[in-house]
């Protein structure tokens, strides 16, 4: 049986996942009794079939009931599989087992995090910081990744310090694979840049990237681009990329060594890494330095703390002056908002062309058809449920307590966490019918009927990204509490750049405040009583809803959708501009001081 293991060990190494799979199971067979043979067939069956290697786990653990590792692997996998319940499940059991491990304890926290349970959260977190500095301290990478660090609310100092750390483990393990250093050239007539993400598909990062390359088509003269997908789909945001990138790699089958060689190939002159220390990403490929310059762009909202990345693109409220200490890169600063905002108005899914609705009665239509009430005030909250914790949501009980009629309504992200979230809706003297959930909607139509909401709520946790941009496209008002990590920022920008900066409140008191006062100016009581106001000067004509919204706004502080749509984050020609104005300036200091890097914190673009 050992031999057999080593060679399923070797196979393993060399990612020969089905000879590895067969020599583990030859292992097995020769004694049925070693859990542990079963654990590693368990993590070869999960490359391709999750819920055999989860039936696996479960044989295993009848032989050895005292498995951590067994528990915490087949939690992961029942997690990959939605069964969030069970994970958890799972997780606590090889907690009590190990009661100090920091992986057990990342997992466990997160998966309760998304199932909106916060009854321990504040002794687990309190634990995991205390693993993790020990960590940190005996110069271990981790086991506390730098994304949900941002989840749980960690500060900036110690988020510094975990992302630096992971990403000195990310350099040790490409040391033994040199590539050859690009020659600096004599001057740079069109710059050449690579987005490298696991997300250029069907996912929001893909649809923003098509988005810039689109309006990069303008800019021929001056850019060249590179797409490198880390996966593939036939998404028509997939699809948009491969016809609008100069260069198309799909490198979903090629190893980082070999992507980072055909960048060097290439002659790429700045590589934007869009996933960061996220999931599925490959940060190994800059780390490899293929090119003369890397930033950090749109897909993760945080820093590297690495060597190899040397800007972050930014703006000074999404990462203030006063919080440049906590990111190891130089900030590069765009002169609105950071945030790449897709563009629905020529998409070939034109439903959302739409941005909202127009009449009253087509509102009404639309909350009928979501299962809402038509008459009654609605704020709204989509981002994923994760990103809510115990604070935010008892404000959010305060203002539905004061606002009898109000309903809270809220995506399904997850469908499990509805339960947690009725029981602290009851804790909070709240009946589950203020609540009301819909699943995801399918992304060809869920603006018109978001745009219904007469609020959204921000989670000052993890803000809202896309959902905020959205929101404030059709007119939805926002209210968003800023924080000292760039993910708790990131609404604030959006905000500030689209006429929403009356939104930015500096406590949860104002936030409730504000709120309220938004939540009473869009009271139905006065839409009945036909004030749809004279805000024909918005480009509001014959658009009732977008009257009303301007109305309300105005009432507010705030700027309406319409007057929105022409500024900063949503002028995306203008938007594409700056960003390569800025990117190009970058890279010149960078490459042309001779040092490598840029000789200030922050860069400004000139425009």
């Amino acid at each position: 049986g050992d031999a057999y293991n080593n060679m399923g060990n070797m196979y393993s190494y060399l990612t020969h996942i089905k000879l590895a799979e067969r020599s583990y199971r030859h292992a097995s067979l020769c004694d049925p009794k070693r859990a542990d043979y079963m654990v590693n067939v368990a993590g070869m069956q999960a490359q391709s079939d999750l819920a055999g290697a989860v039936k696996t786990y479960k044989k295993a653990l009848k032989i050895q009931p005292k498995f951590p590792e067994a528990y915490n692997n087949m939690a992961n996998f029942l997690r990959d599989l939605g069964d969030l319940k069970q994970a958890a499940k799972a997780y606590k059991h090889a907690l009590k087992l190990m009661p100090s491990q920091p992986d057990i304890l990342t997992n466990l926290l997160s998966t309760e995090m998304y199932l909106c349970d916060w009854r321990n959260k504040d002794k687990r977190l309190k634990k995991l910081i205390s693993v993790t500095e020990k960590q940190l301290s005996r110069g271990e990478t981790p086991a506390l990744t730098p994304f949900y660090a941002g989840t749980f609310g960690i500060g900036p100092e110690l988020l510094l310090k975990i992302s630096a750390a992971t990403s000195k483990g990310i350099l040790k393990r490409v040391e033994a694979t040199p590539i050859p250093r690009m020659a600096v050239p004599k001057k740079i007539s069109v710059l050449k840049i690579a987005f490298v993400s696991s997300d250029l598909t069907n996912h929001i990062v893909g649809h923003g990237i098509a988005t810039l390359l689109s309006n990069f088509r303008e800019l021929k003269h001056a850019v060249r681009t590179v797409a490198v997908s880390l996966r593939s789909d036939n998404s028509i945001a997939a699809m948009k990329t491969r016809t609008l990138a100069n260069k198309f790699i799909d490198a979903s089958a090629i190893p980082s060594p070999e992507v980072a060689r055909q960048l060097n190939k290439l002659q790429v002159h700045a590589i934007l890494e869009l996933n960061g220390h996220t999931k599925n990403g490959r940060p190994e490929i800059c780390a490899m330095r293929p090119g003369l310059f890397c930033s950090i762009f749109h897909g993760f909202a945080g820093t590297m703390g690495a060597p190899f990345v040397q800007g972050l693109i930014a703006d000074s409220v999404v990462v203030p002056p006063e919080l440049s200490d906590f990111y190891s890169e130089s900030l590069l600063y765009m002169p609105e908002t950071f945030f790449l905002a897709e563009d629905y108005s020529h998409s070939s899914e034109n439903a959302n062309a739409v941005l909202s609705a127009k009449t009253w009665s087509e509102a009404q239509m639309q909350r009928s058809r979501v299962g809402l009430s038509q008459t009654a005030p609605v704020a709204a909250c989509f981002n994923s449920l994760y990103k809510i914790d115990s604070s935010i949501f008892s404000v959010w009980s305060g203002i539905l307590r004061e606002h009898h009629q109000t309903t809270l309504w809220l995506q399904e992200l997850p469908a499990e966490a509805k339960p947690r979230l009725y029981a602290e809706a009851k804790l909070r003297n709240l009946s589950s019918d203020r609540l009301h959930f819909s699943p995801l909607f399918p992304r060809q139509h869920h603006l018109v009927p978001k745009s219904t909401a007469d609020i959204f709520l921000d989670s000052p946790l993890y803000n809202a990204h896309t959902s905020a941009a959205d929101a404030l496209q059709s007119g939805v008002p926002l209210v968003t509490l800023p924080g000292r990590t760039m993910a708790s920022r990131v609404a604030a920008s959006i905000s500030m750049f689209s006429g929403n900066r009356n939104g930015i409140v500096r406590n949860l008191e104002d936030y409730r405040i504000l709120a309220e006062l938004i939540l009473r100016k869009s009271s139905v009581e006065s839409l009945r009583k036909g004030r749809w106001g004279e805000l024909s000067q918005n480009g509001c004509q014959g658009n009732q809803m977008c009257e009303w919204r301007a109305r309300v706004a105005s009432a507010a502080g705030l700027r309406s959708g319409s007057e929105a749509q022409g500024v900063g984050i949503f002028q995306r020609k203008q938007w594409a501009t700056h960003f390569l104005a800025l990117l190009r300036n970058a890279v010149d200091e960078a490459v042309f001081s001779h040092s490598g890097s840029l000789s200030s914190n922050v860069v400004a673009t000139a425009v």
